[in-house]
């Protein structure tokens, strides 16, 4: 595979992405480049007007034919009307390149909010199971500092095409004043782009993007905890480690840099070299009048800084393509586990049961839940007991329709779940998890994220389920106090109770509550044990706990144990039957309440 590979894949997407916008972008770069040499362009009528030309010059070159072809001035123009015109075609010329800046840069940015939604829209789309496998960091990372430099590659690539096409225009024309001369010069030149030629810009490029990775990755770690790392005193070893990171970053950073300047440097020297040896050569050799040996110099001029510039951003592009080609890759693999969705939404319709026959499922040929058979009534209290590992949490991806059974089948009223109806199917459920997921806004915003169409009075209702309206009565500014980041301003167990009462916000069918009471004190274990008896008979709860005190609101307990159902029944008589699992469970690791 070339390594020119990720341009080419690039220049393709952004032309599928709006072709006419592009095309554009290209003409207007092109006019640009033009419009900034307007004095090469009036240079030879301004000598020709002022009466400094010959009509003849000293040989029949294509410069003397294009000098016949003026008409010749009978009176100067007036100095006023000269300078009117002067001002008319630079204000004409700032104008133009003005809008050709605003077409390119909505391009860029039309363009970044495209990938950036694709890819967005990719890795929400996915299936959990695939998502579970992934590092989120690198997509994390992608969608902000990844996205971001893609931004330069598009302006670097449209100036690409426009100095390749500026480039040869100016060829052609000087090929037209002088074959012979302007050969020997192309050769000249192409031999030192050749000798110049580098292809680490690539390779310094994925190597700087990965760098900055890691070192993101490295920075969210630590402040994900930071409290934790501070406690055990190893502030000192993240500080060492980031900083051998940001320092090999930096190196990478400037060795791109470095490179690029030293091939700008030797183009520059050498340059001058050919422009001397060109300039004897036609004088001493091919004797090219003064008028033609003017314009092909003043046209080298213009030539030199398009071929620099073409050169330069082809570095750049280099340098930034393979950020594209990861983006690619990336967005193909979340594409490929993508969700099939129902598109009319309309969830499994659960009146009486739902069933599991034979389930099983397993992490990357690990089983972790075996064989499972049970039911879950509608409008029944369910709890899901075992020690850690046993596959409980799994149990509840299975339900929820996050995770779809290896073997066996989940069915709700004898229809099986599976695509397109999981989606829709978690219409229905609220789920609360043990790691309370908050993020830094007011509490209303914090409710409001499960259901929008909702009063305060729906939002006060669900905190006194929560057992929840007592504290947040208590602060500042009721529902619109800030709650820091993932909810830091408040205790374990109130960021818990905001979670259960956003939960029943949404009026669910069914309430998963996966260790959701695990952080509370007795005092409010029992105001949301209450709730629980108060929802009992409304919706359908399935309660992953350790506490028998969550336990005992259940009409039905499922024991699991190293993935496999060895038990199930009312608690109580488990309870009571002294060798039953469920005894023994609890007397290992449950506290009575």
């Amino acid at each position: 595979m070339f390594r020119q590979y990720p341009l080419i894949q690039y220049v393709r997407s952004l032309i599928q992405f709006a072709p006419l916008r592009f095309i554009l972008g290209c003409i207007l770069n092109i006019f640009n480049t033009f419009l900034s040499g307007i004095g090469l362009l009036m240079l030879i009528p301004l000598l020709h007007y002022s009466g400094w030309l010959p009509e003849k010059g000293l040989n029949e070159s294509s410069l003397d034919k294009l000098l016949t072809w003026l008409p010749q001035p009978e009176t100067q123009l007036p100095l006023l009307i000269t300078l009117f015109i002067f001002m008319i075609l630079i204000s004409a010329t700032a104008l133009f390149q003005y809008s050709s800046s605003q077409v390119q840069t909505r391009l860029i940015y039309d363009y970044l909010f495209f990938i950036r939604e694709q890819l967005n829209r990719s890795v929400a789309e996915s299936r959990w199971s695939f998502l579970l496998k992934q590092q989120l960091k690198t997509v994390e990372h992608m969608l902000t500092v990844g996205i971001q430099q893609i931004s330069s590659l598009t302006y670097f690539s449209l100036s690409l095409v426009g100095d390749c096409i500026v480039t040869n225009v100016y060829f052609i024309f000087a090929l037209w004043i002088n074959l012979k001369l302007t050969l020997l010069a192309s050769t000249c030149a192409g031999l030192l782009l050749f000798l110049l030629r580098k292809h680490k810009s690539a390779l310094t490029g994925t190597q700087s993007f990965l760098l900055d990775r890691q070192l993101q990755a490295h920075c969210g770690y630590f402040l994900d905890g930071v409290k934790l790392a501070k406690s055990y005193n190893r502030t000192s070893h993240y500080l060492e480690h980031y900083t051998h990171l940001n320092n090999q970053l930096r190196l990478s950073q400037f060795a791109f840099y470095s490179n690029q300047r030293n091939i700008q440097l030797l183009f520059k020297l050498m340059s001058a070299v050919i422009f001397s040896f060109i300039f004897y050569i036609a004088v001493h050799f091919f004797h090219v009048s003064t008028v033609s040996m003017l314009a092909l110099m003043m046209i080298y001029a213009r030539l030199l800084p398009c071929v620099s510039n073409l050169q330069q951003n082809y570095l750049r592009v280099l340098n930034i393509a393979p950020v594209f080609s990861e983006l690619c890759a990336m967005q193909s693999s979340f594409n490929k586990a993508q969700e099939e969705r129902d598109e009319k939404n309309v969830p499994l319709p659960f009146h009486h049961t739902i069933s599991l026959e034979n389930v099983s499922y397993h992490y990357d040929h690990m089983a972790a839940v075996k064989s499972v058979s049970c039911e879950f009534k509608k409008n029944t209290t369910t709890a899901i007991v075992g020690p850690s590992g046993a596959g409980k949490s799994t149990l509840a991806d299975l339900l929820l329709g996050l995770l779809i059974p290896t073997e066996g089948k989940i069915k709700v009223d004898g229809s099986s779940l599976e695509e397109p109806h999981l989606s829709s199917w978690r219409n229905l459920i609220s789920y609360v998890p043990q790691e309370t997921f908050l993020f830094n806004d007011t509490i209303r915003a914090n409710l409001l994220w499960a259901a929008l169409q909702v009063s305060d009075q729906d939002l006060w209702h669900s905190l006194r389920q929560a057992a929840a309206a007592d504290f947040v009565t208590q602060l500042p500014n009721g529902l619109d106090t800030f709650i820091g980041e993932r909810g830091i301003h408040l205790s374990g167990g109130e960021r818990q109770r905001l979670a259960i009462a956003r939960a029943l916000l949404r009026h669910p069918k069914i309430l998963l509550l996966d260790e959701a009471t695990s952080s509370l004190d007795s005092q409010n274990e029992e105001l949301i044990f209450t709730t629980l008896q108060t929802l009992h008979g409304t919706m359908t709860l399935i309660l992953i706990a350790h506490r028998f005190s969550t336990i005992r609101a259940a009409d039905h307990v499922l024991v699991l144990n190293q993935g496999q159902l060895v038990e199930q029944g009312i608690p109580q008589e488990l309870f009571e039957e002294t060798t039953s699992h469920f005894n023994r469970l609890f007397n290992q690791q449950f506290v009575m309440a």
